[in-house]
């Protein structure tokens, strides 16, 4: 490359021309390749949470709004679910859809968060914006739940919020309410996290503005009203609807029963009567606060004090953990320990301090929020997509302070390099995994055959989880196997409540499998992930009672159970499928 710049220089006014548009246009299509090829691999991806927001937005389609109401699903998702439904999509598949528009969304809102945060550089805005790109991708793929979604709008929300016009803007303050009022309508810990970064935000514009002047303090009031009012008329909308549904102020239910599952006493306070759900829902999962749990208050003695401090001094180790994982060899951590440092090399750039300061105080409102209402390393999902860009921006702001102040420039060029690389490498990792997952067709095969087979009516299920995904596919209502210790027992209860189908799962081996807390209660939520859930607590001490697998075979050798189909899913194990003697008339046919 000539130094005169034939092909070099021809490069250089290239980027310099379309530089700006390629700093999100390179990292989006990436991430829009990705989603393309990994979607078609991940379309029968289930979990727990898929089945209630999916259900949810069945409701709606069938225009039973007021049953479509949760206090402890957010309604965010489920309204962009239920658009492509009535189009004629299936519902998985909507929903995995969704995430991956929002996936798209989060890396666009990234990369304005950047922008607005006066990062100029656009190599700089185009390497990070690309390592959010791919995180991306595995944080949509994984679970269907709300996350991605959520750490979207609250990414909008600060690149809003953080916009250097905000306090002399009507139209951006409503804007920043607007979007505060949507991220609680994605999900509801959202709320207290808005409701505390306002105010934040507005603070963080008067640092920057001069804290001498009255008429900056004059127009933070006003940027305080009119944002909170807008914020007011968006989430006070829903939390009307709730406290109308619950008869009192309700601004989410999920808070109280995520932290019940992580008391002293887990248990639910007393059991909910066996039987199949009331219409128009199937499942236990779909009403999680039907559940009595145990609430209880850390100040309300000092054992639980105690307590409470020991889960938050456990979830804080986990968040150290994962944020050390966001980059290779741990160096996210020291980069985020380095934070005064740049404090003090910006000490002639108000502003610059006070963004720095002020996502670093967002990070933080929004992690320790975490650590005092459930187990995040059961689910680190809660916490990733919000903490690593947030990491990923406070990074380059510190770059960007060193480098601006730095008498070595090549030392902070190779301290860029290098981490550009540690935190890409984990990010691609997780791309790379998503590639070699497979995900089985198992429960909508089986649904499918008792379909075919004439099935109609409740089933029960010796395994927790799959048996609620086959009863999402079958349209059908589904309960656990009851905890009894005699098949004649277990037997008769099925026969009082109508029950016409029993699912026995099997693993390769050929052993009946339960999963969480499958045949010995059913008193408390479904689960909200795949596999593991905040109430992990309560099916732990649920399972302290032994599980007896012989109950469920020995009652279908009883005389008139059939088994009426076996399906082989390979590595994923099978599933047996008996007729009771009282099956419908047609069944099995």
């Amino acid at each position: 490359m000539s130094r005169n710049g034939q092909p070099g220089g021809n490069l250089a006014r290239l980027w310099r021309r379309h530089g700006a548009a390629a700093s999100w246009a390179v990292p989006l299509l990436l991430y829009a390749i990705l989603a393309a090829v990994l979607l078609p691999m991940h379309w029968e991806r289930i979990n727990p949470d898929a089945v209630a927001y999916i259900r949810r937005a069945l409701l709606l389609t069938r225009g039973d709004w007021a049953n479509s109401v949760s206090g402890y699903w957010s309604p965010l998702i489920s309204w962009c679910i239920a658009p492509l439904m009535l189009a004629g999509m299936d519902g998985l598949h909507a929903a995995h859809l969704v995430l991956a528009l929002w996936g798209g969304a989060y890396v666009i809102c990234f990369h304005r968060l950047l922008r607005v945060l006066n990062v100029t550089d656009d190599r700089w805005v185009l390497a990070a914006t690309t390592i959010v790109a791919l995180a991306a991708i595995p944080a949509m793929l994984r679970p269907v739940a709300p996350d991605v979604i959520m750490a979207a709008c609250l990414l909008a929300f600060l690149a809003c919020g953080g916009h250097q016009r905000l306090l002399h803007s009507t139209p951006l303050q409503v804007l920043t309410g607007v979007l505060g009022g949507i991220t609680y309508l994605a999900k509801a810990y959202a709320f207290p996290v808005v409701v505390l970064l306002l105010p934040l935000t507005i603070a963080m514009h008067v640092y920057s503005a001069g804290l001498r002047s009255r008429a900056n303090w004059l127009a933070a009031a006003r940027a305080m009203l009119v944002s909170g009012a807008a914020l007011a008329v968006v989430a006070g909308t829903w939390i009307g609807v709730l406290s109308h549904r619950y008869g009192r102020l309700t601004i989410s239910t999920s808070g109280p029963i995520n932290h019940a599952y992580i008391g002293p006493n887990p248990n639910p306070k007393s059991p909910l009567p066996y039987g199949v759900e009331p219409d128009p829902y199937i499942a236990l999962i779909e009403n999680p606060d039907r559940v009595p749990v145990a609430t209880w208050s850390p100040l309300a003695s000092r054992e639980n004090f105690a307590h409470q401090m020991r889960v938050v001094w456990i979830n804080l180790k986990t968040l150290l953990g994962l944020v050390g994982g966001f980059a290779a060899m741990y160096l996210a951590v020291p980069v985020l320990a380095a934070t005064p440092l740049g404090l003090l090399a910006l000490r002639a750039d108000r502003r610059g301090q006070a963004v720095l300061a002020w996502l670093l105080c967002a990070s933080a409102i929004y992690g320790l929020g975490l650590t005092a209402v459930c187990w995040i390393h059961r689910d680190p999902r809660y916490f990733v997509p919000v903490a690593l860009p947030l990491t990923v921006a406070v990074a380059v702001l510190l770059l960007a302070a060193w480098r601006n102040s730095a008498r070595a420039p090549a030392a902070v060029r190779l301290l860029v390099a290098v981490l550009a690389v540690a935190f890409a490498g984990p990010a691609m990792a997780g791309v790379l995994k998503a590639f070699g997952s497979s995900q089985p067709t198992i429960y909508r095969d089986v649904a499918q055959a008792m379909r075919t087979a004439g099935h109609s009516g409740p089933v029960v299920t010796t395994h927790r989880q799959k048996g609620l995904y086959a009863a999402y596919f079958l349209d059908e209502k589904v309960v656990k196997f009851p905890p009894v210790r005699h098949p004649e027992e277990a037997e008769e209860i099925l026969r009082q409540h109508g029950i016409q189908a029993l699912l026995m799962w099997r693993d390769r081996q050929g052993r009946l499998t339960y999963g969480q807390g499958a045949v010995v209660a059913d008193d408390e939520p479904e689960g909200n992930s795949d596999g593991d859930n905040e109430a992990q607590g309560a099916l732990e001490a649920a399972n302290r009672q032994p599980a007896r697998p012989q109950v469920a075979e020995r009652m279908t050798q009883r005389p008139g159970w059939t088994r009426i189909l076996t399906l082989d899913a390979g590595r994923h194990g099978q599933v047996e499928v008996y007729a009771p003697p009282w099956r419908s008339e047609g069944i099995g046919r």
